[in-house]
């Protein structure tokens, strides 16, 4: 397989969502390749990406590679036969559906702890992704969309690099920073108006950290299975 430009690993909801974007907007010509171990789904994001690239008249192009993200040297391998120059890790063995589900221990401590309590599980496959990279010592730009609020301090601190997040608050910080928070952004929420934030908004509407999840969109829709 030729390089690509951007590898996007995981086959959920949010890397459904980025493909489909990516194929609606592309100026230039981009060749993306999806990557993750359900056949089937991957089938479908190709065709789905690529019918969407043609509706919209763009030149980005969809590819697909079967792979278990959380076998040896998964990641290694991955990038040796795709070589991209982005890299968009949206996989994880924590599914979103924890936020909304419960009936178990464990969806119960997450929702009286925080979401945080989810770090291990969501940094397993991007910590990986992250070693990979650096190992490969290629200029690889790593996008972590998995918690990356919590996720990506973490690979700093392994001493990967990572330059940005997606998902969660990472959308909403990255928007503030830029209009140093004198930026109106709403949030919808089911059977609720919009909600102002920034510095005070936040504060108005009653967000706190462990309501937030429910209350953003930001978050990707996915099945209950993990998005590898």
């Amino acid at each position: 397989m030729a390089g690509c430009d951007i590898l996007v690993s995981g086959t959920g909801g949010f890397a459904a969502r980025i493909a489909f974007d990516i194929a609606a907007t592309a100026r230039d010509p981009v060749a993306v390749v999806m990557a993750g171990r359900n056949a089937e789904r991957l089938n479908w994001l190709r065709t789905a990406a690529n019918a969407r690239a043609a509706l919209f008249g763009t030149k980005a192009r969809f590819i697909t590679h079967a792979i278990d993200l959380l076998a040896p040297e998964a990641s290694d391998r991955l990038l040796a036969a795709t070589a991209p120059r982005i890299v968009v890790q949206a996989a994880s063995i924590q599914t979103s559906q924890v936020i909304a589900q419960s009936g178990n221990a464990w969806t119960r401590l997450v929702a009286e702890g925080g979401l945080s309590a989810t770090a291990v599980f969501q940094a397993l496959i991007s910590s990986r992704m992250a070693a990979a990279i650096t190992r490969s010592g290629r200029p690889v730009t790593l996008v972590n969309c998995s918690f990356p609020d919590v996720v990506n301090g973490m690979l700093r601190a392994m001493g990967h690099q990572v330059a940005c997040g997606m998902g969660n608050v990472a959308i909403l910080s990255n928007v503030g920073r830029r209009s140093r928070f004198s930026r109106i952004i709403r949030i919808w929420r089911p059977g609720a108006e919009s909600l102002r934030t920034g510095r005070r908004g936040l504060r108005a509407s009653g967000l706190t950290a462990k309501r937030w999840p429910t209350s953003t969109t930001a978050l990707p829709t996915s099945s209950s299975r993990p998005s590898r």
